[in-house]
């Protein structure tokens, strides 16, 4: 189960965190990349050959909603990629719907820019950065208090330090044609939900994303999110205030879960989160020469 913090405010914040590398013995390049925006993958509203269109990663590498997926039809990408698993959607719109227009990429945003929700991607073991079949994935929580270029996002080539509380989460992949694809791993993030601040796990997680030179520019993350979790985080709104989640929760999420399957019942939620990011430092690395030193320090407040 996550820890819960509460707070002020009805939205959602998810934070993914990446790239911290310690005493690793992987050769090859290395990039580090914070990330500066973030947001759950949703339907758009269309629909090819009847089926509803939302961006996401086919996180169970299957096609179609058999048993093992609990009869949970797949979604499409916008780009035509099949077995898109996205049941968290339909609790997004949910709680999208109770809030006022804006408040939820609000506070997300707002907690990127002012430090407290630091997404960083470490992508090492690079010998390619089109095509290799062999690199590795961490995620983890940066710290510091980011410098915002006039787009209003953190400007690139800032350097963090790494949250010493942060777990690192470590995966495994490939780049094909510039995209990274890892294979399941357990990610947590720090996130917010339903007013309240919690660390959240998903499960057989996958990233997918465009690369650089420069490391991660922008793309998802996925995984499963147990009902278990999702309730838990209801709880502790529920008791800050008059609006009751849990009562309603537990009786609709059986209903969209589609993995980690228990017996006959699944007891997960399917979850995505499109992400954009610029590259980053650490103060335990060395930024290249090329790099601007005044860019190095975090900003004072």
């Amino acid at each position: 189960m996550a820890t819960w913090k509460p707070e002020r405010a009805l939205a959602l914040v998810l934070l993914a965190a990446a790239g911290f590398s310690c005493g690793s013995e992987a050769t090859g390049e290395s990039a580090l990349a914070v990330v500066t925006t973030i947001g759950f993958a949703s339907r758009n509203g269309e629909m090819v050959d009847a089926i509803d269109v939302s961006d996401g990663i086919d996180l169970d590498a299957r096609v179609g909603g058999d048993a093992d997926s609990c009869r949970k039809v797949d979604f499409v990408a916008p780009d035509g990629r099949p077995g898109i698993d996205n049941q968290f959607t339909y609790l997004f719109e949910i709680v999208e719907d109770m809030a006022e227009e804006g408040t939820i990429e609000g506070i997300v945003q707002g907690s990127i820019n002012n430090g407290r929700l630091l997404m960083m991607i470490d992508l090492e073991g690079v010998d390619d950065w089109v095509n290799d079949d062999d690199v590795t994935v961490r995620v983890f929580n940066g710290a510091g208090r980011p410098t915002l270029g006039s787009d209003g996002y953190i400007v690139p080539d800032q350097t963090f330090d790494k949250d010493p509380g942060s777990e690192v989460s470590v995966g495994h992949g490939r780049i094909v044609d510039g995209v990274l694809e890892t294979d399941p791993f357990e990610v947590e993030l720090p996130m917010a939900f339903f007013n309240v601040f919690f660390d959240l796990r998903l499960q057989n997680a996958r990233v997918r994303a465009h690369v650089s030179p420069e490391g991660v520019t922008d793309g998802l993350v996925g995984g499963g999110v147990s009902i278990e979790d999702i309730l838990g985080i209801a709880e502790m709104a529920d008791a800050m205030q008059e609006v009751q989640y849990r009562p309603i929760l537990s009786t609709i999420l059986p209903g969209f879960a589609d993995m980690e399957k228990v017996g006959n019942a699944c007891t997960a939620l399917s979850a995505n989160l499109r992400f954009e990011s610029r590259r980053a430092f650490l103060y335990t690395t060395e930024p290249p020469p090329s790099a601007d030193s005044s860019a190095d320090g975090v900003s004072e407040d």
